[in-house]
């Protein structure tokens, strides 16, 4: 019976297989082509970001980077901090080799459960976990959020790859605006050495629950043999306007990088895209 199964499941994925070739060649259809090749071509393997869950690293206070207190209780990390493991921190704008003394609460590294509410996603436990706020824990205008890198190495010219992290957001802390302007928090991402180009991703501008996520995902081909990914927090102008609480200023969060090869479905299936 199991032999058998497996025989109708090749000879559906040869139908399939040939019935989607036959869409790409002859649809004029971008669309349609998209959604094919998105199905027939699936990411695989182990996730080449390196902490991408942000669990890894020193999440010790001290005098430079202190623990913000209240219910938060995030560690105020700056622009050049070495304390989260495998990812370079700065303060927006860059200018400059950066350190506490020049960028100070780049970023936010912030536990979760917290007294807040805010958890993280697809954690049914609440188990202890980490995000990154990319607001940092004062408020100030989005021009001066912080930023997350991560070179990814032994990237293969000409393959595509497929990019996904969660975007957070909370009814606590909503985007201000100014006047006659749209409401939002962005988080901007870059993929040096590919040709994605820059990707800007929006939150909703209302958020009803205290604890909302968003997955945002994207495919590039790799365009060098290391591909440098950006994660830079920004918003409305208006946003970050307003006097520092103990609970901080606003807040969007990221969670769950997560970089995959892609590579024909079967082979992504089977072998993990080698």
């Amino acid at each position: 019976m199991t032999a058998r199964w497996a025989l109708i499941s090749l000879v559906m994925a040869v139908v399939l297989t040939i019935g989607a070739f036959v869409v790409l060649s002859f649809s004029h259809s971008k669309e349609v082509k998209q959604f094919v090749h998105s199905t027939l071509f699936l990411p695989g393997g182990p996730n080449l970001v390196r902490n991408g869950i942000f669990e890894g690293g020193n999440v010790a206070g001290t005098q430079d980077e202190p623990l913000s207190g209240g219910k938060a209780n995030c560690k105020e990390l700056c622009g050049g901090s070495s304390a989260l493991d495998n990812w370079q921190v700065f303060r927006q704008p860059e200018a400059g080799t950066q350190s506490c003394a020049s960028a100070k609460d780049a970023v936010c590294w912030g536990p979760v459960p917290n007294g807040l509410g805010i958890s993280t996603p697809n954690n049914p436990g609440n188990k202890p976990a980490r995000l990154i706020d990319l607001t940092g824990f004062f408020g100030r205008p989005p021009e001066q959020y912080g930023e997350l890198r991560q070179t990814i190495e032994n990237t293969q010219p000409g393959a595509e790859y497929e990019l996904s992290f969660a975007m957070g957001t909370s009814s606590l802390f909503p985007p201000k605006k100014s006047a006659g302007k749209v409401a939002f928090y962005a988080v901007n991402v870059d993929a040096v050495g590919s040709d994605l180009g820059h990707r800007v991703f929006t939150s909703e501008p209302n958020v009803p629950d205290v604890s909302h996520w968003e997955t945002q995902t994207m495919r590039f081909k790799a365009t060098d043999t290391a591909v440098t990914l950006e994660f830079a927090g920004s918003g409305s102008p208006g946003s970050g306007e307003i006097p520092p609480t103990i609970d901080g200023g606003d807040y969007v969060g990221i969670y769950n990088v997560v970089l995959q090869k892609v590579c024909f479905f079967i082979e992504a299936i089977v072998l993990g895209c080698p």
